[in-house]
């Protein structure tokens, strides 16, 4: 009697330690009787407010994607994905849509507001786009999208050092989301870096840190003509004979005696210099000496690009011989056009023949260097530039 005494009490101690909830059922499986309750849990909240420092929004990575040219069914793409940041390469005379995305974990209070400040290679204020808060399936499918095909726009562009298997749990559980804006990105934007902060706020007015970043447009030489033939009609020997362009840039029309006037428009992101190269038109060359060097082209070309007595005071004018590439003529700003004068000079031809060939011009960048360089610093240390609607002061802004 005495052991199994002292087993019973044994159980009995077991019974209180264990806070275990436990219930009997009849044979019909109804509940019949229970035990409980458990232990005590303790439990504890602040209200927000008060004197505490209530956490505010963390973002935690933020990335730019753009979408490919394709009309049909564009993909976030990066355009030259070689390097640690966003690419966007030229759509000539058109647009890129640009896609921000951000991760934002919440903290004390709801996300009231996500915004994305955007500013130029110059560090003037561009745009502010809000970003929206996608659905659970949205964002964890845009998070594996850009870890498994881009993961280069996000090696410099987060906060935390953690694993992304782990932020996907985040993402997973609803502890964290992410959110996401677009906006166009036009042609007539200068080429260079485009600084990126991200900055949430909750609904009792806390503002995250901000999150920097930058991204590449890369610089792209490219003009357009509305002309694709130059008719001098009848041209005296030994005097200069000019076709005029004009300044309206009209559709082509084509090669016949109602060829457009020529003009020229700048449809990329950089300023541009033109030079021009012309073969011969068939006139040769005339031998008027006696060593190997001393024959002369029979025919000489003239280019200049805007009004005449503007081109010839600003040094918009070029004097080029057959086959050479002839110096750069003037500067034609980005989203600008302006008109194109042609020359021709015969120095020796025959009387009633007529005479053909091709011109070609080219379109370099202006001496500016818009060379990639190395990403841009981080942005620690003094502030300049525009202040963007959120108060925030753009960084210290990389200079080549």
């Amino acid at each position: 009697m005495k052991k199994i005494l002292a087993l019973l009490i044994a159980s009995a101690m077991i019974l209180t330690i264990v806070p275990a909830i436990s219930a009997e059922y009849g044979d019909d499986m109804e509940r019949s009787d229970s035990w409980g309750p458990s232990a005590p849990i303790y439990t504890e909240v602040t209200v927000a407010g008060g004197s505490t420092s209530d956490p505010t929004p963390f973002i935690k990575y933020k990335w730019e994607l753009v979408e490919e040219l394709d009309d049909c069914s564009p993909s976030l793409v990066n355009d030259d994905p070689d390097h640690d940041y966003l690419s966007v390469a030229l759509n000539p005379g058109g647009t890129r849509t640009i896609h921000y995305f951000a991760i934002v974990k919440k903290e004390t209070y709801d996300i009231s507001h996500v915004y994305a400040d955007i500013w130029h290679p110059d560090v003037t204020f561009k745009y502010q786009i809000e970003l929206t808060k996608l659905s659970l399936n949205d964002g964890i499918s845009a998070w594996n999208y850009v870890t498994t095909n881009y993961p280069e726009v996000l090696n410099k562009n987060g906060k935390l050092t953690e694993d992304w298997a782990a932020t996907l749990e985040e993402l997973q559980q609803e502890d964290a989301f992410v959110y996401e804006g677009e906006a166009e990105l036009s042609y007539c934007q200068p080429a260079g870096w485009y600084t990126v902060c991200v900055r949430a706020v909750d609904s009792h007015g806390g503002w995250s840190d901000p999150l920097w970043n930058w991204f590449w447009y890369i610089p792209t030489a490219s003009i357009e003509l509305d002309f694709d033939t130059i008719l001098y009609g009848s041209a005296p020997e030994c005097e200069w004979k000019w076709v005029s362009g004009d300044t309206t840039f009209d559709s082509m029309s084509g090669i016949g005696p109602n060829a457009n006037p020529p003009t020229v428009r700048n449809i990329g992101n950089v300023p541009v210099v033109l030079r021009f190269q012309q073969d011969d038109m068939g006139f040769g060359k005339t031998y008027t000496g006696t060593g190997p060097d001393d024959w002369y082209w029979n025919v000489k070309f003239d280019a200049r690009l805007g009004d005449a007595v503007y081109a010839v005071s600003e040094g918009r004018q070029v004097e080029y011989e057959p086959g050479e590439l002839s110096d750069a003529v003037g500067t034609l700003s980005m989203c600008t056009q302006d008109k194109l004068d042609f020359s021709i000079h015969i120095i020796k031809g025959t009387s009633g023949e007529t005479y053909s060939g091709n011109l070609f011009i080219y379109a370099y960048t202006d001496t500016i260097n818009y060379g990639s360089g190395p990403y841009p610093t981080s942005p620690y240390g003094p502030f300049y530039g525009e202040q963007a609607p959120t108060g925030t002061p753009v960084p210290t802004q990389y200079e080549p």
